[in-house]
């Protein structure tokens, strides 16, 4: 499980978070829990099939059959349905503990019968959940399960709150959305003016300032500029700490590896020098030459910025 805020929780794989449109009834799906949507989440998924939170009311199987969510297109579930849940089921369960645990009602797999659509005659095909076989039970019985079901799932752009800045050949390319096949090549976060973009990670170890300038020039190339900060991007990280984290904590949920900004580490290297002693850093923190510091390298191309 990845990084997490008080904002943004990671999920058990392979469960996704289903977030429901209101007007529309379709799900887009997120690998964590976003505490401002929590509002519009209606289900939990896994590979595509969206089960709902909660249990409808208990009763028999023709009762259940008319049950339905028609804006979202949510049904009885088939067996085959019924099947894939019961094989993470554990996955599942953890997951609705994570959203019980932040406020979310949400409902384990219970251990009995669960009507499908599937029938014979009086006798309908149940799955009993906790022993994990399918069976038949009268269609009269009262007691059966049902959780609805839907796969009306949209591929909505994944917008993390921040446009992220990809080293494509060697140049930062700006896009708005986060995109999966381009994961490797996601370098850092656009969070300054002019395409001024910080690395989502710190440096392995702290440095000293010419150790960072060195750095900086080492990894520079005729079309890209690494640099180290001013003070005054610093303290604009400082401002947006916690948005920042949020979009930060999503990328981790979807494997990509960031550091966290923590406000006892924004003591960071900054190229703002002062006199020849040392150089300025967070809220006007004087640091001398030779302290090793924490170091976010930020970038920006030599040229006119692509945005795909």
């Amino acid at each position: 499980m990845g990084v997490q805020t008080r904002m943004i929780i990671p999920v058990q794989a392979p469960c996704l978070i289903a977030y429901r449109d209101p007007l529309a009834g379709y799900f887009w799906l997120r690998p964590y829990v976003d505490m401002k949507l929590k509002a519009k989440i209606w289900g939990i998924a896994i590979h595509g099939l969206v089960f709902r939170l909660v249990h409808e009311e208990d009763g028999d199987w023709n009762s259940a059959k008319e049950l339905s969510d028609t804006l979202s297109r949510a049904s009885m579930p088939s067996t085959t349905a019924l099947d894939v849940a019961c094989i993470y089921q554990r996955d599942f369960n953890a997951t609705v503990d994570i959203l019980n645990a932040h406020g979310i009602k949400a409902e384990p797999w219970r251990k009995g019968a669960y009507w499908s659509t599937e029938d014979d005659g009086d006798k309908a095909t149940v799955m009993y959940m906790g022993k994990g076989r399918v069976g038949f039970e009268p269609k009269e019985m009262s007691n059966g399960y049902l959780r609805l079901v839907s796969r009306y799932v949209t591929k909505k752009p994944i917008d993390v709150g921040y446009p992220l800045a990809y080293l494509v050949d060697g140049v930062l390319k700006i896009s708005s959305e986060f995109r999966p096949e381009l994961r490797d090549k996601l370098w850092g976060l656009h969070v300054g003016k002019r395409f001024l973009c910080m690395k989502l990670t710190y440096e392995p170890d702290k440095m000293t300032v010419d150790k960072g300038f060195e750095l900086g020039q080492t990894l520079s190339t005729p079309q890209l500029r690494v640099d180290l900060p001013e003070k005054e991007n610093v303290d604009d990280v400082a401002k947006q700490k916690d948005s920042i984290n949020d979009t930060l904590a999503k990328l981790s949920a979807y494997g990509v590896n960031v550091s966290l900004i923590f406000s006892k580490d924004l003591i960071w290297l900054t190229k703002t020098l002062y006199e020849d002693r040392g150089f300025l850093s967070y809220n006007y923190s004087f640091v001398l030459n030779d302290q090793p510091c924490f170091c976010r390298m930020f970038a920006k191309n030599k040229g006119k910025t692509e945005i795909i």
